[in-house]
C-alpha cells in the first residue's frame, strides 16, 4: 500500500503575472525615453542663448598697475630776475652746472575700463620725479633771484608730482569680441604740474628756491595696444600739448606679457617725457627726461 505525501503550498506568483509586470515597466520606460529624446532634439534647433548677468555682476574692470622707474635728466633753468653780480649766467645747466644724479621712482596708475562702449574709461597717473645733485660751480650763476659765485658748491634738489586725469574711449578695436587683437585708443588729459627748485650753498649759506606749478593744463591723449599672441602685446601711449610758451610731452612704449591670462601683466618699457614751462617773469624750467622702467599691473 503506498501513501502520497501532500507538499505544502508554497504561495508562488504565475510566471505570466511577473512577464506582465515587467512588459509594463518596460513600455513605460520607453515613452519617457521617447520623449526626452523628442525635447532634446527640438533644443537643437533653438538659437543660442547665452548665461544672463547677474545683478551682482560689475559692469567695469580695474586695472592697477605699479611702475618702477630709473629716471636720467637734462634741460636747464632760466632765471628771469636781473643780474646782480656781473656778469652772472641767468641760464643754468641742470647736468653741466648742478650734476644732479640719475633717479629711482615709483609710479602708480589706475584705470576702470565700462563694458557700456559709450561711456568713457576712466584713467589716473600719478608721475613723480626727485632728482639731487652736488656740484662745483664753474661760472657765477643767478638761480631763483639768488647769486651763487664760481668755485662754490651747491647742493640741488629738483622735485615734481604730476597728475593725470584722463578721460578714455576706444573707437576701434580689430578680432573678435573676447580676444580683440588691436585698440586704438582716444582720450584728453587733464594735467596738473607742481615743480621745486631748491639750491642751496655750501660754505657760505646761500638757498634759492623757485617753484613751477601748473594748476590744470589739457593734453591730447593717443594709445595703440597689438597683441599678437595670446601672452603677449606691445602698447604705445603718447600725451601732448604746446601753446607757444609751454610744452608737455609724454611717450611711452611697452612689451607687456600675459603669464597669468588677462588677470594680470608683466611690462618692460621706455619712456620719454618733455617738461618745458615759461613764468611770466620770462623764467622757466625746460627738462627731458628718459626712463627705463618695469611693470606690474593687475586687472579685476
Amino acid at each position: 500500500m503506498s501513501h502520497r505525501l501532500a507538499m505544502p503550498s508554497t504561495g508562488c506568483r504565475s510566471p505570466l503575472l511577473s512577464r506582465d509586470r515587467f512588459l509594463r515597466i518596460w513600455i513605460i520606460g520607453l515613452a519617457m525615453t521617447l520623449w526626452v529624446s523628442q525635447a532634446q532634439a527640438d533644443l537643437r534647433y533653438r538659437p543660442y542663448q547665452p548665461p544672463q548677468r547677474t545683478p551682482a555682476a560689475a559692469p567695469y574692470l580695474i586695472n592697477f598697475w605699479v611702475t618702477g622707474q630709473y629716471q636720467t635728466n637734462t634741460g636747464e633753468i632760466i632765471d628771469g630776475s636781473d643780474p646782480v653780480e656781473l656778469p652772472e649766467a641767468t641760464r643754468t645747466d641742470l647736468q653741466d652746472d648742478l650734476g644732479l644724479n640719475p633717479n629711482v621712482a615709483l609710479v602708480l596708475g589706475l584705470k576702470i575700463e565700462h563694458k557700456n562702449r559709450w561711456l568713457p574709461d576712466v584713467r589716473v597717473d600719478f608721475l613723480p620725479f626727485d632728482f639731487h645733485g652736488s656740484h662745483q660751480l664753474s661760472k657765477n650763476l643767478r638761480v631763483g633771484g639768488m647769486s651763487f659765485r664760481a668755485n662754490q658748491r651747491v647742493r640741488t634738489r629738483l622735485r615734481a608730482a604730476i597728475w593725470d586725469f584722463t578721460l578714455l574711449y576706444h573707437p576701434r578695436r580689430l578680432g573678435t569680441k573676447t580676444r580683440p587683437w588691436l585698440h586704438v585708443g582716444l582720450g584728453v588729459v587733464g594735467r596738473s604740474t607742481q615743480a621745486l627748485l631748491n639750491v642751496q650753498g655750501l660754505g657760505i649759506w646761500r638757498v634759492a628756491s623757485e617753484r613751477y606749478d601748473v594748476p590744470i593744463i589739457p593734453l591730447g591723449f593717443l594709445s595703440l595696444e597689438v597683441t599678437p599672441y595670446r601672452v603677449f602685446s606691445l602698447a604705445v601711449e603718447a600725451r601732448g600739448i604746446s601753446d607757444g610758451k609751454n610744452q608737455w610731452w609724454d611717450g611711452t612704449a611697452e612689451m607687456r606679457t600675459w603669464p597669468m591670462g588677462p588677470s594680470a601683466w608683466f611690462g618692460i618699457d621706455a619712456r620719454y617725457q618733455l617738461l618745458d614751462v615759461t613764468q611770466d617773469s620770462k623764467g622757466g624750467l625746460k627738462t627731458t627726461i628718459i626712463a627705463g622702467q618695469t611693470t606690474m599691473g593687475l586687472r579685476f
